[in-house]
């Protein structure tokens, strides 16, 4: 799911500017103007702060948020319609709450930071979690910007790696051979179940 059509770079920097209530060159010193990954309700860009830290910019598309509402206000009525209404009106009540939580990006950030001060002190240099560019991270362009996180933009730290689904496909691959199976043959299991 990381390669959703994309937002133009002129839609991305509206958003950021109408954000963080400055010019994206205030900020930034260099921003990719290509995404380097689009998903259902953002994208993520990597750009240099004017320190030269190298950071990740995830953007929320415009609109979003209310065409989630909209999604989930028809389907209810057509339960409501089919008669399911009562019956569902709870799981449509957490599933609002719960999506709620995701378009607001201040959340995610500071979920970020207590997982850093969590995990980090246990596992030290064997896991890498990105900090979110608040005003309490060094890089942060203050005054400038107080911080350059808010509901729809959140800004963090830079991390260089393998993506995650290259690992999956790895192990997948560990597992089908040690069932006697090829990858294929297990994708279309997981798929099925």
């Amino acid at each position: 799911l990381d390669q959703c059509p994309k937002e133009p770079y002129s839609e991305v920097c509206k958003i950021i500017e109408s954000e963080l209530r400055c010019k994206i060159d205030d900020v930034f010193m260099d921003f990719q103007e290509e995404a380097i990954a689009a998903a259902s309700i953002g994208q993520v860009h990597f750009a240099s702060l004017k320190d030269g830290t190298q950071v990740a910019v995830k953007v929320q598309y415009p609109e979003v948020e209310r065409y989630f509402a909209m999604d989930v206000q028809t389907v209810g009525f057509l339960m409501g319609i089919i008669g399911m209404g009562s019956k569902v009106k709870d799981v449509f009540k957490t599933m609002q709450d719960q999506f709620e939580t995701e378009f607001d990006f201040t959340r995610e950030a500071t979920f970020m930071k207590e997982c850093a001060q969590n995990v980090l002190p246990i596992y030290k240099d064997r896991i890498a979690i990105p900090l979110p560019v608040d005003g309490d991270h060094p890089g942060c362009p203050q005054p400038v910007a107080k911080t350059l996180c808010s509901r729809k933009i959140l800004t963090m730290e830079r991390l260089d790696g393998t993506p995650i689904r290259q690992h999956t496909i790895k192990l997948l691959e560990s597992f089908a051979s040690q069932l006697g199976s090829t990858v294929e043959e297990m994708k279309e299991l997981m798929n099925t179940t």
